[in-house]
């Protein structure tokens, strides 16, 4: 049955299919293209050579049958990778195990060296004012990596250079070295490189770089053992031009440099391709390496041209190796600098480098076939195509990654409302855990499509505050799809690791508090005698009130005891986020009263926002002494106000109250009331029609974070009775339509809620203020958080002080 004689359902998901398979396949091709590239070198080296000999040798001298070779052996395994990936593709593109194919086929990702690595930005300078505006601006703009910029002036003849780098000497993040004669390029390079010792990135100033330019540059550098240099990829960088190779590409028109550059980090395989040499206009350089090889060779190179590849061949022969990052994508202007003495400099000293090294011109002419370059400019060249016919103004979104638990809670629900209001400015992915399995979803319009999945194995449990395992899948995720905000909306069923890895590859996080579990796993800071501690023990011993069995599995004697010990890591973990958010005063001050060193960082309010339309009201008003019907809408439980509702109950004698649960009710309190079973919050309003209630009741004994059914009852034209002290309260005095009634205090609430429900007039006016006027709604919530992200963002930028002084810079 051909695709135009399928229902558009069965289309659809077909489509979607293929979609989801395309990043595992890309992992394949990926490792084909590495075991292709590592037995190409294996093959060229003097140690295999000379190994293979002996062992043909041997076997002559033993007149015995040779065995498998490593040529046959491998020829063999890159048979089979093949023959999976036509499988793959005639099969419908069969989805592998997940983890079974990694990014780079070398297992888990690599983690940066502890301590991390620092790096200093070179930018050689002369003349040509307006590129080196723009470079620096993009710096400025994109740069989020500790860092320091050096800019090394060699003598600029325009007088505008001059005092723009006095003003970026007052920068604590900006270094300026001025050569007191023009002593060309590679000299210059050789004082900066001996200026500094740690890792260096040779960035040319007519280039333009992008988001997370410098974080992709350094994982490339560290993505295995001696790794000399990392070379960006460039619309116009000969052999590292992409799409196509040794030209001036053309990047998609209606998109600014920076997009550019995220799009091709958003489509890269992070295949790491090996390669015999770097360049010199974005390379990245190992001090290691620097320090074993030495600087460039500025008697022979001193004009330019060829003097990285004499450093890069030179590393290569004492072992280091050479990698090009295919996540950064750097646009170069490549200047005319050396004018008409440029063909004969490109001559003489590439007859330099033949002599020096005879294998370089032989190993330069396999870059344009290789394999895995190939594959990374194809994947360019898609994304190219791809944004070419996208409309006009349509640009790659930034990508934030939501941590959360599995589960169809309030926290789950409102996340997915949140990032369907982001997408016109982000993209959304969501990391979730159910405890055996964390999964990786992207956010679509209708739908969340599964990327990924890794077994936990052990299952989480609540002990579990870092583990390898999770931090390299963490570490692995975040880089290859090009993740720039980490929001964690919640850390049940995880680790802290994403936290502490989004921090080690210097990616913004933002913290959610939608309960007080990072205070205390007890998440409503309920006692053993369901006291609201506040986060503090209250005296006494006993088992303090865990409403998940998640976390009581494994969890040990908590209060007074393991409590210190959760709290210092979640103090830890914390303090490596760039802003915290919850959503109502309540809470924001019980979360600060527990970390006091939040009260002075970066920690908004921002309500939750629902798209509730108003509609005639589905409350009944109440006949003085009659029968008072409250709908208990949300699954019940102890912190929910169960044990008050028995008391109240109880006080009931005249058997007025009539209760209507709507949700989840646990078996020893089914005999409250009548049980209308489970719902989906879209139909809400159906079932409380068909209830017609007198009110809505929400009997929390916790002060709650935000509740949205009484966001839901408002909607609905019912008015509420909610409990004193909390979150709850602090709502209905904003709003209006309904009355407090005190959980301490059950036989007076129960008389409170009669004397209401018996006056018709005070009953009328509670009624006509519940509306869904003034609810917060979801474009609302977004725009908050899209403003939030924009600051945090903006924090994570190192080089705050060189975009004041361009702006102040004379034109």
């Amino acid at each position: 049955m051909g695709a135009e004689d399928r229902d558009p359902a069965e289309r659809s998901r077909s489509a979607r299919g293929e979609r989801g398979h395309e990043p595992q396949l890309d992992r394949l091709r990926a490792w084909i293209d590495e075991v292709e590239t590592s037995y190409r070198l294996i093959l060229e080296s003097k140690k295999f050579r000379l190994a293979e000999r002996i062992g043909r040798v041997s076997r002559a001298l033993r007149r015995a049958p040779a065995q498998d070779s490593f040529e046959s052996i491998t020829t063999r395994l890159l048979e089979h990778g093949r023959a999976c990936l036509g499988a793959a593709a005639e099969a419908g593109a069969a989805r592998p195990t997940a983890g079974a194919v990694r990014a780079r086929g070398t297992g888990p990702a690599p983690r940066l060296p502890d301590p991390r690595p620092d790096v200093t930005v070179v930018v050689p300078i002369h003349d040509a004012f307006e590129a080196l505006e723009a470079c620096l601006d993009s710096l400025a703009r994109h740069t989020t990596l500790a860092s320091t910029l050096l800019l090394i002036d060699d003598a600029s003849e325009d007088a505008r250079i001059e005092p723009l780098l006095d003003r970026m000497a007052a920068s604590a993040s900006v270094r300026v070295l001025r050569n007191p004669e023009n002593l060309g390029f590679v000299r210059t390079v050789n004082r900066a490189l001996r200026a500094t010792e740690s890792d260096v990135v040779l960035l040319n100033s007519d280039t333009r770089v992008g988001p997370r330019w410098l974080q992709n540059l350094q994982l490339a550098a560290y993505c295995r053992p001696r790794i000399a240099t990392a070379t960006a990829l460039s619309d116009n960088a000969g052999a590292f031009s992409a799409p196509d190779i040794g030209r001036a590409n053309e990047v998609p028109a209606r998109l600014a440099s920076a997009d550019v550059a995220r799009l091709v980090a958003q489509a890269s395989a992070r295949s790491y391709p090996l390669v015999p040499t770097g360049s010199g206009f974005c390379m990245y350089m190992s001090r290691r390496a620097i320090r074993e090889v030495g600087c460039f060779d500025e008697e022979a190179f001193g004009r330019g041209y060829g003097e990285e590849n004499d450093f890069c061949m030179r590393a290569r022969d004492l072992g280091w190796l050479h990698v090009v990052d295919d996540a950064t994508y750097v646009l170069h202007a490549r200047s005319k600098s050396f004018g008409g003495d440029r063909e004969r400099l490109v001559q003489e000293h590439r007859r330099i480098l033949d002599e020096r090294h005879p294998e370089y011109t032989p190993l330069i002419r396999k870059m344009p076939t290789d394999p895995a370059l190939a594959r990374a400019r194809e994947r360019i060249a898609r994304a190219f195509e791809g944004a070419a016919a996208r409309e006009a103004g349509s640009a790659p979104r930034p990508r934030v990654l939501f941590v959360l638990h599995e589960g169809s809670g309030g926290t789950p629900q409102t996340n997915l409302d949140l990032a369907r209001g982001l997408a016109p400015r982000y993209e959304s992915f969501i990391l979730s855990s159910d405890t055996n399995t964390l999964r990786l979803f992207r956010v679509g319009a209708d739908d969340r499509e599964t990327l990924e999945s890794w077994p936990l194995e052990p299952r989480w449990e609540v002990t579990d505050l870092q583990r390898p395992d999770v931090h390299a899948i963490v570490t692995d995720l975040l880089a290859r799809y090009a993740i720039e905000i980490v929001h964690v909306r919640h850390l049940l069923g995880h680790t802290c690791d994403p936290v502490y890895a989004a921090h080690e590859l210097s990616i913004p996080v933002v913290v959610s508090f939608h309960d007080f579990y990072m205070i205390c796993p007890t998440f409503h800071l309920l006692d053993e005698r369901e006291r609201f501690c506040a986060g503090e023990c209250t005296p006494g011993e006993g088992d303090c009130r865990i409403p998940s069995s998640w976390v009581k599995r494994g969890l040990p004697a908590l209060k007074h005891r393991w409590i210190h010990k959760w709290r210092a890591q979640m103090g830890r973990t914390l303090g490596k986020a760039g802003a915290f958010v919850t959503t109502s005063q309540v809470a924001h001050d019980v979360v600060v009263a527990a970390y006091p060193e939040l009260a002075e960082r970066r920690f908004p309010v921002i309500e939750h926002g629902r798209d509730l339309a108003a509609c005639e009201s589905l409350a009944e008003a109440p006949r003085a002494g009659g029968k008072v019907r409250i709908l208990v809408p949300g699954n019940l439980d102890v912190h929910k106000g169960a044990r008050f509702l028995e008391d109240v109950a109880r006080a009931d004698r005249g058997r007025r109250l009539e209760l209507h649960f709507l949700g989840r009710v646990p078996e020893r309190f089914a005999g409250l009331g009548v049980l209308h079973g489970e719902y989906a919050r879209e139909d809400f309003a159906a079932h409380a029609g068909a209830i017609r209630p007198h009110f809505a009741g929400i009997f929390s004994i916790w002060p709650e974070t935000y509740c949205h059914v009484l966001s839901e009852a408002w909607a609905a034209g019912i008015p509420v009775l909610v409990t004193r002290g909390g979150t709850l309260e602090e709502r209905l005095a904003a709003h209006g339509g309904g009355w407090t009634v005190d959980a301490d205090d059950p036989a007076g609430s129960l008389e409170s809620i009669l004397a209401i429900a018996d006056d018709a007039e005070r009953w009328a006016a509670g009624q006509r203020s519940a509306t869904a006027t003034g609810l917060r709604t979801v474009a609302a919530m977004a725009a908050d958080y899209a403003s939030l992200y924009e600051v945090v963002l903006e924090d994570a930028r190192v080089f705050q002080g060189v975009a004041g002084a361009m702006e102040a810079a004379p034109r």
